[in-house]
């Protein structure tokens, strides 16, 4: 898959690499405020497919940095996550 397609059961767009997935919400808590991104905007979350399911959440739109290297793997798509923390990680990332 190469670009962010709709997932039926959701709001967010998920993009699909062959050991993780990338998930882009608009509006991450749909209305209800406990589930809202830190900021109240948009979020996009890298998740590694083998292990235990952990998202890493950056507070904004980086689309367009993961479809850069979702072709390349986990270890490329947590360096664009390990780039832009420190600015932009979310308090819902799991440890």
């Amino acid at each position: 898959m190469n670009k962010f397609e709709k997932n039926l059961y959701g709001t967010n767009y998920v993009l699909v690499g062959k050991d993780c997935y990338i998930s882009y919400n608009e509006s991450p808590g749909g209305g209800i405020s406990s589930w809202e991104s830190d900021e109240g905007s948009s979020e996009t979350a890298l998740v590694n497919k083998k292990g235990k399911e952990v998202f890493k959440i950056l507070n904004g739109d980086f689309r367009k940095e993961y479809l850069k290297v979702i072709g390349k793997g986990y270890s490329a798509c947590l360096k664009v996550y390990t780039k832009y923390k420190k600015e932009h990680d979310s308090s819902w990332t799991g440890k």
